[in-house]
């Protein structure tokens, strides 16, 4: 955002019609989207797992986790409702984000069949606009000392294999 500023960062399509986001744009998201999250009750080291296709919204989230010291946990888009729950379960994933209805559909139940799971929420439902509203309490302050916090050797994605031979297992990246 420092070289970019205003200039274009993305472009992408929004309900069939082509959208433009600064760099300062994205960055007001990820740092609107990363607030909302701790206010949500998001710790260093809390896993969320996002099931989505590439957007805007993969990229404001992944950047908003990995900046509060989150890890973030894929799921693909087209796993099955066993195969959402067993990586859930196994990156004990505290929150999980889909991106349609369809998806979330898939998760019905996981809140009850996954112990760590708190909450759920689709994109195609509001989902990034209702983080960033809770981001309002949280203070710039306490965002940039979050961010301050993390470390080149923390923990930050788990990215699961196709599970071709076996069940899929979870690489863990700092």
């Amino acid at each position: 955002a420092r070289r970019t500023g205003d200039g274009p960062l993305f472009h992408f399509k929004d309900n069939g019609r082509w959208v433009t986001r600064s760099a300062n744009q994205a960055l007001a998201d990820i740092r609107a989207t990363a607030k909302g999250l701790i206010h949500q009750g998001m710790k260093k080291g809390d896993c969320l797992a996002f099931m989505c296709r590439t957007s805007y919204e993969w990229d404001i989230i992944d950047a908003a986790v990995l900046s509060i010291g989150g890890v973030l946990s894929t799921i693909y888009d087209t796993d099955s409702a066993a195969q959402i729950r067993a990586i859930v379960n196994n990156s004990d994933a505290k929150v999980l984000v889909v991106q349609t209805k369809d998806m979330l559909e898939r998760a019905d139940g996981a809140i009850d069949d996954c112990k760590s799971l708190k909450k759920i929420y689709c994109l195609e439902n509001g989902a990034l606009q209702e983080i960033q509203a809770y981001g309002r309490a949280v203070s710039d302050d306490d965002l940039d000392e979050r961010i301050n916090s993390v470390r080149l050797d923390d923990m930050c994605t788990i990215v699961y294999t196709s599970g071709s031979t076996s069940a899929p297992k979870g690489v863990e990246l700092t």
